[in-house]
């Protein structure tokens, strides 16, 4: 199954997930070489400011782990 507003990228083993509500885009990977690549992809198309680590999306809360390796969702 799959989400228009879920776009994936699978590059030489490093996959990259951007992820697009209305005029937001949240990038994921666990590789961060490959978010700054994307990001700067994104940002020859498109006119974007790069707001850092996003804290709250729809409103749920975001957390990840210091290895950036988990991405936790919390409505409490």
């Amino acid at each position: 199954m799959s989400d228009y507003g879920v776009f994936t990228k699978n590059d030489n083993g490093r996959l990259v997930i951007v992820v697009v509500y209305i005029d937001d885009f949240l990038v994921f990977s666990s590789n961060l070489d490959a978010i700054q690549y994307t990001k700067s992809e994104l940002s020859s198309c498109f006119d974007m400011k790069d707001l850092g680590n996003a804290k709250w999306i729809l409103q749920m809360e975001m957390t990840q782990t210091d290895d950036w390796r988990k991405v936790t969702l919390s409505q409490s």
